[in-house]
């Protein structure tokens, strides 16, 4: 009969997160997709962080979370530091709620860069073991993580599993959000800052829109919408010159 997993000392998960996710090879997927689609957004919170200092730094979730936590209240990570607050008595529990809290992507690179810069690697196992950390490999993050395929190697029942395919879910939506920023910027355009359509012109939208819609396997036309309405709820698509509030 075969031995019932455990939970080991130094999992890399929170507690109750994918515990059906075992061995090291389902770990190093976790991180891997989990760390990709982060670095597609502008801003992550300080639970996310983590999976991103994991994959470049080596070591487990628990440690990462530690060193951008402490990096925080010391203030050598710039975050928008909201408070943690007890439901019951809206007491200050903690200066600091990670779940709450976010950090710019570029700010986190920034800080992981300095990290390594002052700390001797030899002092530094854990960071100098996996991640083989260099600058010229932090400035390349980005592109190393988003060339890394799908869990093609997991085992059938961790491909199958529920938290697996919310994450393909999320991945197509990443995707989706990628490709339209991509077509602004081959177009020209700062996405950040689009111009208004001239009178009797369709627009930057429609042109994006009619762009997007002649990849069937990634876009229809509610797809387009929500994609773009998403881009712009978290300011990476806006207006050059936006109305005045009222």
């Amino acid at each position: 009969m075969p031995r019932a997993a455990t939970r080991k000392p130094g999992n890399p998960y929170p507690a109750g997160m994918v515990s059906e996710l075992r061995g090291v090879e389902g770990r190093k997927m976790r991180h891997e997709e989990r760390a990709r689609l982060l670095l597609l957004r502008k801003r992550i919170s300080l639970v996310e962080a983590p999976y991103i200092v994991a994959v470049e730094l080596g070591g487990g979730y628990d440690d990462a979370l530690s060193l951008v936590l402490e990096a925080v209240k010391d203030e050598d990570l710039k975050a928008d530091a909201k408070p943690a607050i007890n439901e019951w008595n809206g007491a200050v529990v903690d200066p600091v709620d990670p779940h709450a809290t976010t950090i710019a992507v570029s700010d986190l690179l920034s800080w992981m860069r300095k990290l390594i810069a002052q700390v001797p690697a030899e002092l530094t196992p854990k960071l100098a073991a996996v991640g083989q950390f260099t600058e010229s490999a932090l400035l390349s993050s980005e592109k190393k993580i988003s060339n890394i395929p799908p869990s093609q190697t997991a085992p059938t029942s961790i491909q199958s599993s529920p938290a697996i395919v919310e994450d393909r879910h999320t991945l197509k939506s990443a995707k989706q959000e990628a490709a339209v920023l991509e077509w602004l910027r081959q177009s020209g355009y700062d996405p950040a800052s689009l111009p208004k359509p001239a009178p009797g012109k369709p627009g930057v939208k429609a042109d994006a829109k009619r762009a997007m819609l002649g990849n069937p396997a990634l876009f229809t036309q509610k797809v387009f919408e929500s994609t773009w309405e998403r881009l712009r709820g978290t300011g990476q698509i806006a207006d050059a010159n936006p109305p005045p509030s009222k």
